[in-house]
């Protein structure tokens, strides 16, 4: 079922509901053919929650295509003939949560529409093979899977005066490729495992060779180098690289300024000696050793602080998680199979909920919050589901018999006004059932039979007894009772089909 969500692109809500879904333009990605992120940085990023930043650099590309989009627009009507309305739907196929935010999609859902920044590669490409590059392809083929259109339009420009268009319609087998690599991704994701960023040391070369004597005339006067030098290096050798505290992280960053600070020194004592003139080859030497050493400390301080840090960012997003975990294997050890599910993005709502945070401790703090409120939307399921199982339990008490083999399934999505008509209708029926004759002269149908009559529909043991229709003793159905089955089966696909006519409004 297609479904529509009232939310604008780029706001807090918008973000949080990508993160449960898996979206088009993460498809190019998916697929291993994005030129911007690969697949398994995509992986790390849909498990944990944590995505870059938006830079300024990335903010002016993004403001520049709205810019773009808006332009074109216009022209991208007149091409279509219909006008566009820009939005966001999702539709779950195969289990598959899918999402896909459009430029554009036409009033009756045939046509979409999607733009892109000039690019003269696109451009080149589409005049070459009538279609975008596959990175873009592969958005397309997302975009038309979860809307249903039949086509979309491509289009690469600035304005509405300056763009190329190419229509693409959707191929047999990169649906399915699209489809079987969402399905290997969903699987992968729900494997992942966290795996802390390693950094590589920058190596040390060996000995330098002596440099090339050549004598001038002119002597150094005084230098404190040599002592300088030693000190440095004592330094250097000192500085701790296991970062664990807000502390050590604080004396990295310090460290690393006095080493910048130390480095801009010597350039200026190598300027005045040059100044100066004299035989500095022992000088220099000294200076370019304490330089080098300063710079590796630098690269190495500034590689291991961001991975540390982000390292240590992951530790506590699993480690809140666990806690999460806990509190439902609790539940469920309780409620069995009446116990609340677990989110499947609880991860990555974790990781999104230190997002901007800059030092552990207020990491601490959002994720404290974090799994609090999920573990009191965990209790309240549990309560919810509680009052269910009780409802079913002193029912079965009453009537003598359980008719709610699927009771479970109806606790998760029902509330409790619900799951009251459930039981009164399949009370009803069963003594309605009970008191008419089941001699060998009442006719009888199977539950094969009623499927073969509705066919290509199909229905089951508990799909009729949600409707209110139980079974016999022999375990068939009364032929008088068809004709209502069929008129409950024709309410129930009204239902449907007026409750997605007011999601699509």
């Amino acid at each position: 079922m297609l479904r529509y969500h009232r939310v604008e692109q780029g706001t807090p809500e918008w973000l949080s509901l990508r993160l449960r879904h898996f979206t088009g333009s993460e498809a190019p990605a998916m697929m291993g053919v994005s030129p911007y992120l690969g697949r398994n940085e995509l992986l790390r990023q849909k498990a944990t929650g944590m995505v870059p930043e938006v830079d300024a650099t990335t903010q002016v590309i993004f403001d520049a295509g709205h810019a773009a989009e808006a332009a074109i627009r216009p022209a991208a009507e007149r091409v279509i003939g219909e006008e566009l309305f820009p939005g966001t739907c999702s539709r779950d196929v195969d289990g598959l949560p899918l999402l896909a935010s459009l430029d554009g999609l036409t009033m009756d859902g045939s046509i979409v529409w999607e733009n892109k920044l000039k690019n003269e590669e696109t451009i080149a490409h589409i005049a070459e093979h009538g279609e975008p590059p596959l990175h873009h392809v592969w958005q397309l083929e997302h975009q038309l899977l979860v809307t249903g259109a039949e086509k979309a339009l491509f289009t690469c420009g600035t304005d509405g005066e300056d763009f190329v268009r190419c229509w693409y319609e959707s191929r047999p087998e990169r649906r399915e490729a699209i489809l079987a690599g969402w399905k290997r991704f969903a699987e992968d994701l729900a494997n992942y495992t966290l795996r802390p960023d390693e950094y590589e040391f920058i190596g040390v070369a060996p000995d330098r060779l002596p440099a090339l004597h050549v004598a001038v005339s002119g002597r150094i006067l005084a230098s404190n180098i040599a002592e300088w030098r030693d000190r440095t290096l004592e330094i250097l050798a000192g500085i701790p690289r296991d970062l664990r505290t807000d502390q050590d992280f604080a004396n990295a960053e310090e460290t690393i300024r006095w080493a910048k600070e130390a480095l801009d020194r010597i350039a200026v004592v190598k300027d005045a000696v040059l100044a100066q003139m004299p035989d500095v080859e022992q000088m220099f030497r000294s200076l370019d050793d304490i330089g080098e050493a300063l710079g590796r400390t630098v690269k190495d301080l500034d590689g291991l602080v961001k991975v540390r840090k982000d390292n240590i960012r992951l530790e506590m997003v699993q480690k809140a998680a666990e806690s999460v975990r806990a509190h439902y294997d609790a539940l469920a050890l309780e409620l069995g199979a009446y116990a609340p599910t677990m989110p499947s993005a609880l991860l990555a709502e974790l990781g999104a909920s230190i997002k901007g945070t800059r030092t552990a401790k207020a990491a601490a703090a959002k994720l404290d919050s974090a799994v609090a409120q999920a573990k009191i939307a965990a209790d309240r399921d549990a309560d919810r589901l509680r009052t269910a199982r009780r409802l079913f339990a002193d029912a079965a008490a009453r009537v003598g018999v359980d008719l709610w083999p699927d009771g479970p399934a109806l606790a998760q999505t029902m509330d409790e006004d619900a799951l009251l008509g459930v039981i009164a209708r399949r009370v009803n029926a069963h003594r309605l059932q009970g008191s008419r004759p089941t001699s060998k002269a009442s006719k009888t149908l199977s539950l094969e039979a009623i499927c073969a009559r509705i066919s290509p529909l199909g229905i089951t043991k508990a799909g009729l007894a949600q409707l209110g229709f139980a079974p016999l003793p022999d375990g068939g159905y009364l032929e008088a009772d068809f004709p209502k089955i069929c008129a409950a089966l024709v309410a129930t696909l009204q239902s449907a089909a007026k409750s997605e006519m007011a999601d699509a409004a």
